[in-house]
Protein backbone atom coordinates (compact mmCIF):
# COMPACT_ATOMS: atom_id res chain seq x y z
CA UNK A 1 0.00 0.00 0.00
CA UNK A 2 0.95 3.52 -0.40
CA UNK A 3 0.09 4.20 2.94
CA UNK A 4 2.81 2.01 4.07
CA UNK A 5 5.34 4.02 2.05
CA UNK A 6 4.50 7.40 3.46
CA UNK A 7 4.10 5.93 7.29
CA UNK A 8 7.95 5.26 6.25
CA UNK A 9 8.98 9.25 5.35
CA UNK A 10 10.54 8.97 8.84
CA UNK A 11 13.18 7.31 7.89
CA UNK A 12 14.79 9.93 5.09
CA UNK A 13 17.82 10.87 6.96
CA UNK A 14 19.38 10.15 10.79
CA UNK A 15 19.52 11.62 14.25
CA UNK A 16 22.32 11.33 16.52
CA UNK A 17 20.31 11.83 19.68
CA UNK A 18 23.38 12.24 22.13
CA UNK A 19 25.12 14.46 19.94
CA UNK A 20 22.91 17.71 19.33
CA UNK A 21 23.38 19.89 16.12
CA UNK A 22 25.35 23.14 15.68
CA UNK A 23 21.52 24.72 16.06
CA UNK A 24 20.52 22.99 19.36
CA UNK A 25 19.42 25.27 22.20
CA UNK A 26 19.34 24.21 25.40
CA UNK A 27 16.45 24.55 27.50
CA UNK A 28 15.62 23.61 30.90
CA UNK A 29 15.00 19.63 31.17
CA UNK A 30 15.26 20.00 26.98
CA UNK A 31 17.35 20.48 23.89
CA UNK A 32 15.58 21.85 20.87
CA UNK A 33 17.25 20.56 17.89
CA UNK A 34 16.87 21.90 14.15
CA UNK A 35 17.19 18.35 12.84
CA UNK A 36 13.12 17.04 11.91
CA UNK A 37 14.17 13.43 11.09
CA UNK A 38 14.56 10.26 12.47
CA UNK A 39 16.61 7.11 12.27
CA UNK A 40 14.55 4.02 11.76
CA UNK A 41 14.08 2.16 14.88
CA UNK A 42 15.84 -1.19 15.84
CA UNK A 43 15.20 -4.80 15.47
CA UNK A 44 11.68 -5.86 17.07
CA UNK A 45 10.97 -2.08 17.70
CA UNK A 46 8.91 0.74 16.68
CA UNK A 47 9.14 4.59 16.12
CA UNK A 48 6.94 6.82 17.91
CA UNK A 49 6.56 10.68 16.69
CA UNK A 50 4.24 13.29 19.44
CA UNK A 51 4.23 16.67 17.82
CA UNK A 52 2.67 19.81 19.45
CA UNK A 53 2.05 22.06 16.24
CA UNK A 54 -0.06 24.78 17.37
CA UNK A 55 -2.90 25.13 14.74
CA UNK A 56 -5.60 26.36 17.33
CA UNK A 57 -3.94 28.07 20.01
CA UNK A 58 -1.00 30.72 20.03
CA UNK A 59 -0.80 31.50 23.89
CA UNK A 60 2.86 30.86 25.45
CA UNK A 61 2.57 27.47 27.60
CA UNK A 62 4.72 25.39 29.35
CA UNK A 63 6.03 22.47 27.97
CA UNK A 64 3.74 19.31 28.28
CA UNK A 65 5.08 16.06 30.26
CA UNK A 66 4.76 13.21 27.70
CA UNK A 67 4.53 9.36 28.72
CA UNK A 68 4.81 5.94 27.40
CA UNK A 69 3.43 3.58 30.02
CA UNK A 70 5.07 4.60 33.42
CA UNK A 71 8.23 5.38 31.24
CA UNK A 72 9.25 9.50 31.05
CA UNK A 73 9.14 9.99 26.91
CA UNK A 74 10.11 13.83 27.08
CA UNK A 75 9.17 17.47 27.74
CA UNK A 76 6.83 18.94 24.79
CA UNK A 77 6.77 22.40 23.93
CA UNK A 78 5.27 24.07 21.65
CA UNK A 79 6.27 23.49 17.79
CA UNK A 80 8.26 20.77 18.84
CA UNK A 81 8.05 17.29 18.54
CA UNK A 82 9.53 14.48 20.76
CA UNK A 83 9.86 10.84 19.86
CA UNK A 84 11.32 7.44 20.82
CA UNK A 85 11.46 3.47 20.20
CA UNK A 86 8.75 1.41 21.42
CA UNK A 87 8.53 -2.35 21.90
CA UNK A 88 6.32 -4.07 19.95
CA UNK A 89 3.07 -4.53 21.94
CA UNK A 90 0.17 -2.37 23.15
CA UNK A 91 0.92 0.86 25.20
CA UNK A 92 -0.32 3.96 26.25
CA UNK A 93 0.90 7.40 25.27
CA UNK A 94 -0.45 9.86 27.57
CA UNK A 95 0.13 13.70 28.77
CA UNK A 96 1.45 14.94 32.52
CA UNK A 97 -0.21 18.33 32.58
CA UNK A 98 -4.16 19.30 31.78
CA UNK A 99 -6.76 18.17 33.91
CA UNK A 100 -8.18 15.56 31.42
CA UNK A 101 -4.66 13.55 31.15
CA UNK A 102 -5.24 13.50 27.45
CA UNK A 103 -4.28 9.69 26.55
CA UNK A 104 -4.38 7.56 23.38
CA UNK A 105 -3.79 3.20 23.82
CA UNK A 106 -2.11 1.84 20.67
CA UNK A 107 -1.00 -1.02 19.00
CA UNK A 108 2.42 -1.25 17.56
CA UNK A 109 4.40 -3.76 15.22
CA UNK A 110 8.00 -4.13 14.71
CA UNK A 111 9.44 -1.13 12.32
CA UNK A 112 6.51 0.45 13.03
CA UNK A 113 6.31 4.55 12.41
CA UNK A 114 3.99 6.27 14.47
CA UNK A 115 2.85 9.66 14.81
CA UNK A 116 0.41 11.43 17.25
CA UNK A 117 -0.67 15.22 16.96
CA UNK A 118 -1.63 17.32 20.25
CA UNK A 119 -4.79 18.77 19.59
CA UNK A 120 -5.04 22.05 21.77
CA UNK A 121 -7.43 24.87 22.60
CA UNK A 122 -8.26 27.18 25.90
CA UNK A 123 -11.75 28.38 26.64
CA UNK A 124 -12.94 30.37 29.23
CA UNK A 125 -9.11 29.95 31.00
CA UNK A 126 -9.66 25.81 30.64
CA UNK A 127 -7.09 23.93 28.27
CA UNK A 128 -8.50 21.40 26.56
CA UNK A 129 -6.28 18.60 24.69
CA UNK A 130 -6.27 15.31 22.80
CA UNK A 131 -3.62 13.26 20.58
CA UNK A 132 -4.90 12.19 17.34
CA UNK A 133 -3.26 9.70 14.97
CA UNK A 134 -1.65 10.57 11.87
CA UNK A 135 0.93 9.35 9.17
CA UNK A 136 4.79 10.04 8.64
CA UNK A 137 4.33 12.49 5.60
CA UNK A 138 2.03 14.57 7.70
CA UNK A 139 4.41 14.96 10.03
CA UNK A 140 7.62 16.25 7.93
CA UNK A 141 5.10 18.33 5.96
CA UNK A 142 4.13 20.83 9.33
CA UNK A 143 7.32 20.54 10.55
CA UNK A 144 9.15 21.98 7.96
CA UNK A 145 6.64 24.57 7.30
CA UNK A 146 6.31 25.55 10.95
CA UNK A 147 9.77 25.46 11.73
CA UNK A 148 9.26 22.39 14.14
CA UNK A 149 12.25 21.62 16.38
CA UNK A 150 12.86 18.32 18.24
CA UNK A 151 13.14 18.43 21.94
CA UNK A 152 15.75 16.22 23.22
CA UNK A 153 15.28 15.75 27.03
CA UNK A 154 18.10 15.60 29.28
CA UNK A 155 18.43 14.17 33.02
CA UNK A 156 16.98 17.18 34.63
CA UNK A 157 13.41 16.68 32.49
CA UNK A 158 13.51 12.81 33.03
CA UNK A 159 13.60 13.86 37.02
CA UNK A 160 11.11 16.24 36.62
CA UNK A 161 8.66 13.57 34.55
CA UNK A 162 9.48 11.08 36.80
CA UNK A 163 8.78 13.47 40.05
CA UNK A 164 5.15 13.90 38.00
CA UNK A 165 4.48 10.02 37.93
CA UNK A 166 5.81 9.05 41.38
CA UNK A 167 2.67 12.17 42.42
CA UNK A 168 0.28 9.33 41.03
CA UNK A 169 -1.94 7.52 42.88
CA UNK A 170 -0.93 3.67 43.44
CA UNK A 171 -4.58 2.57 42.01
CA UNK A 172 -4.06 4.87 38.68
CA UNK A 173 -2.22 1.83 37.51
CA UNK A 174 -4.79 -0.67 38.12
CA UNK A 175 -7.34 1.68 36.17
CA UNK A 176 -4.50 2.38 33.67
CA UNK A 177 -4.65 -2.29 33.13
CA UNK A 178 -8.39 -1.78 32.99
CA UNK A 179 -8.64 0.37 30.37
CA UNK A 180 -5.72 -1.57 28.30
CA UNK A 181 -7.77 -4.15 28.48
CA UNK A 182 -11.11 -2.34 27.19
CA UNK A 183 -9.09 -0.68 24.51
CA UNK A 184 -7.82 -4.01 23.01
CA UNK A 185 -11.22 -4.95 22.85
CA UNK A 186 -12.62 -2.27 21.24
CA UNK A 187 -9.87 -2.25 18.22
CA UNK A 188 -11.47 -5.64 17.47
CA UNK A 189 -13.68 -5.84 13.80
CA UNK A 190 -16.59 -4.58 13.20
CA UNK A 191 -15.98 -0.68 14.28
CA UNK A 192 -19.29 0.69 14.23
CA UNK A 193 -20.29 4.35 14.72
CA UNK A 194 -24.08 4.58 14.93
CA UNK A 195 -23.92 8.67 14.23
CA UNK A 196 -21.30 9.84 11.80
CA UNK A 197 -20.93 12.60 9.76
CA UNK A 198 -19.71 12.23 5.42
CA UNK A 199 -18.12 14.67 3.26
CA UNK A 200 -17.08 13.50 0.33
CA UNK A 201 -13.58 15.95 -1.03
CA UNK A 202 -15.45 16.90 -4.05
CA UNK A 203 -17.53 18.67 -1.53
CA UNK A 204 -14.69 19.82 0.81
CA UNK A 205 -15.82 23.57 1.23
CA UNK A 206 -19.59 22.22 2.29
CA UNK A 207 -21.00 24.66 4.60
CA UNK A 208 -22.10 23.47 8.04
CA UNK A 209 -25.48 22.12 8.49
CA UNK A 210 -25.46 20.44 4.69
CA UNK A 211 -23.56 17.68 7.22
CA UNK A 212 -24.11 18.25 10.36
CA UNK A 213 -27.84 18.00 10.12
CA UNK A 214 -27.55 14.60 8.46
CA UNK A 215 -26.06 11.92 10.14
CA UNK A 216 -25.32 7.95 8.91
CA UNK A 217 -24.21 4.93 10.31
CA UNK A 218 -20.42 4.56 9.44
CA UNK A 219 -19.21 0.42 9.57
CA UNK A 220 -16.03 -0.35 9.50
CA UNK A 221 -15.42 -4.46 8.66
CA UNK A 222 -12.65 -6.51 7.34
CA UNK A 223 -13.89 -5.96 3.32
CA UNK A 224 -14.99 -2.84 3.33
CA UNK A 225 -16.20 1.09 4.73
CA UNK A 226 -19.68 1.90 4.46
CA UNK A 227 -21.52 4.68 5.34
CA UNK A 228 -25.41 4.36 5.41
CA UNK A 229 -27.81 6.88 5.92
CA UNK A 230 -31.66 5.47 6.20
CA UNK A 231 -31.04 2.48 4.36
CA UNK A 232 -29.36 4.01 1.50
CA UNK A 233 -25.66 3.19 1.18
CA UNK A 234 -24.61 5.97 0.63
CA UNK A 235 -20.66 5.47 0.01
CA UNK A 236 -18.77 1.93 -0.26
CA UNK A 237 -14.84 1.93 0.12
CA UNK A 238 -13.53 -1.56 -0.44
CA UNK A 239 -10.27 -2.29 2.47
CA UNK A 240 -8.26 -3.05 -0.42
CA UNK A 241 -8.82 -0.03 -2.01
CA UNK A 242 -7.79 2.66 0.54
CA UNK A 243 -4.13 4.11 -0.32
CA UNK A 244 -3.98 6.87 2.07
CA UNK A 245 -5.54 7.94 5.91
CA UNK A 246 -4.45 11.18 6.90
CA UNK A 247 -6.19 13.63 10.04
CA UNK A 248 -8.34 15.51 8.41
CA UNK A 249 -8.31 18.41 11.00
CA UNK A 250 -12.07 19.85 12.17
CA UNK A 251 -14.83 21.68 10.83
CA UNK A 252 -17.31 24.53 11.38
CA UNK A 253 -17.51 25.14 15.62
CA UNK A 254 -16.86 21.55 16.55
CA UNK A 255 -13.87 19.93 17.56
CA UNK A 256 -14.47 16.23 16.65
CA UNK A 257 -11.35 15.03 14.53
CA UNK A 258 -12.11 13.91 10.60
CA UNK A 259 -10.42 11.35 9.07
CA UNK A 260 -9.87 11.72 5.30
CA UNK A 261 -9.51 8.34 3.35
CA UNK A 262 -8.07 8.58 -0.27
CA UNK A 263 -9.14 5.19 -2.32
CA UNK A 264 -8.96 4.04 -6.19
CA UNK A 265 -11.73 3.27 -7.93
CA UNK A 266 -12.50 2.43 -11.54
CA UNK A 267 -13.14 6.31 -12.67
CA UNK A 268 -9.83 7.02 -10.57
CA UNK A 269 -9.05 8.24 -7.03
CA UNK A 270 -11.49 9.49 -4.82
CA UNK A 271 -11.39 10.71 -1.53
CA UNK A 272 -13.79 11.17 1.73
CA UNK A 273 -14.06 12.66 5.21
CA UNK A 274 -15.64 10.75 8.35
CA UNK A 275 -16.19 12.16 11.77
CA UNK A 276 -17.99 10.68 15.14
CA UNK A 277 -20.85 13.38 15.96
CA UNK A 278 -20.61 12.69 19.36
CA UNK A 279 -17.97 15.35 20.97
CA UNK A 280 -16.65 12.57 23.93
CA UNK A 281 -16.30 10.02 21.67
CA UNK A 282 -15.46 11.20 18.24
CA UNK A 283 -11.11 11.63 19.34
CA UNK A 284 -11.90 7.76 20.44
CA UNK A 285 -13.78 6.79 17.15
CA UNK A 286 -11.15 8.47 15.14
CA UNK A 287 -8.30 6.72 16.85
CA UNK A 288 -9.69 3.38 16.54
CA UNK A 289 -10.43 3.94 12.67
CA UNK A 290 -6.93 5.40 11.91
CA UNK A 291 -5.34 2.14 13.37
CA UNK A 292 -7.44 0.02 11.21
CA UNK A 293 -7.37 1.27 7.95
CA UNK A 294 -3.42 2.42 8.60
CA UNK A 295 -2.91 -1.36 8.47
CA UNK A 296 -2.10 -3.11 5.27
CA UNK A 297 -5.00 -4.23 3.01
CA UNK A 298 -5.46 -8.07 3.59
CA UNK A 299 -7.37 -10.34 0.70
CA UNK A 300 -10.95 -9.38 0.58
CA UNK A 301 -12.97 -12.28 1.88
CA UNK A 302 -15.30 -13.67 -0.65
Amino acid sequence: MKLVTLLCALTCITLAFTQPSFAATQKRGYVLTDTTSLPPPGPGMARLVVARDMTNISENLKPEFVFLDRTPLGLLPQRAAVTTEVPAGWHRVWLGRGASSPGVYMEFVPDGRYLLRLRESIEGGTWRGDLVRDNGEGYVSFAKSRDMQLAIMDKKGRGALQRNIDKLPTDVWAEDSTARLAAVAKAKLPIVIKEAWYLPITNDDAPAGEWDNHPGTLTLDENSLRYVRGDSVVVAIPRDSVRDVYFGSQRGGSENPWIKIGYMTAAGEQGARFADASPPAATDSYNRLFAELAKPATPRQP
